[in-house]
Order: C-alpha cells, then structure tokens, then sequence
C-alpha cells in the first residue's frame, strides 16, 4: 500500500503521524519517509503506532529515531555522518551501493559515455528541490544539443531553453 500524507503548513508533526496512522488502519507494519519537514517526533510517533520506520536521508544534520536509514550518497567517509543523531540499535545503508535505482541499470556500463559518444538526452537529478540552482548551472556547463529532463523546479526553471529540449 502506498500513502502519501501531504504535511500541510499548519500541521504539526504529531498531528500528521496520526492521519497517517488513521489512513494505515487496515495494514502496515513498515513506513517509508523521505521527508525533509519531518523529524524525529513523526518518526517516534509511527515507531510506536505503525511499528518499523525506514527513513531516506542524505543530509545529516538532524537526529532520527528509526529502525533504518538509507543514504544512497557518495561521500569521503560516513564516519561522522551521522554521530550522535541516531539510535544505537539503528541499521543504516551508507552509500551508492544502496542507491535506489530501476533494474533498467543493472548492467550498465560504470563509466557511461565514452570519449567521443554524443549524448542524445541528460537527466539532471537534484531530488525534489533545487534552491541553489545547481540545475541551471549545469545546464549552463552543457553544450548541445540534446534533450534534458529535470526532476526539480530550479530557480531557474523558465531560462533552460537555448534551443534545447526541456
């Protein structure tokens, strides 16, 4: 089953775990969050009406209580990650072996392109937000043509055109 609970702006996070719990009445023992605007309140919450928590980080600068975190990013090390901001019974999966991606790329060359292919299409891929334009600036750095999808609403949205495809 999959439920996705908008957090409206004047809901607090107690409030929204109940309406989630609400809607998960008839099943469930697991929840999956990738959620920015809620914390560990929520996540406590679900703990202890739904059961398992799963949460998808990559920032870590907050503490969580959950069963366990994914963080699908490279990074130098997750050494300090995370200290002191999660539970010590908590199973995590650290980096891109972990990254949550279709089937369709198993088998893929680890290196993509060659020297010398022409890339037909580019997927820039920022998650859900883009607040510093890291979109446009690699727009910028591309030169085409070729077709661009974006999985984001940069800034810089309405200005992606040069005569490429969005």
């Amino acid at each position: 089953m999959l439920f996705r609970s908008p957090l409206p702006s004047d809901a607090d996070e107690p409030t929204d775990a109940a309406n989630v719990t609400h809607a998960l009445a008839s099943g469930g023992n697991t929840v999956v969050l990738d959620h920015y605007g809620l914390g560990q309140a929520w996540e406590r919450a679900m703990r202890a009406s739904i059961g398992k928590v799963v949460v998808l980080e990559d920032l870590g600068n907050r503490a969580h209580d959950v069963d366990i975190l994914v963080d699908q990013n490279y990074a130098l090390s997750f050494d300090n990650k995370y200290k002191d901001l999660l539970p010590t019974t908590i199973r995590t999966f650290l980096g891109p072996r972990y990254a949550l991606l279709s089937r369709d790329y198993r088998g893929r060359s680890p290196n993509g392109l060659r020297a010398g292919d022409d890339a037909k299409r580019v997927l820039i891929s920022f998650g859900g937000t883009d607040t510093g334009d890291i979109t446009g600036k690699v727009f910028a750095a591309l030169s085409g043509p070729f077709s661009v999808q974006v999985t984001s609403q940069p800034p810089s949205a309405s200005t992606l055109t040069d005569g490429r495809s969005t």
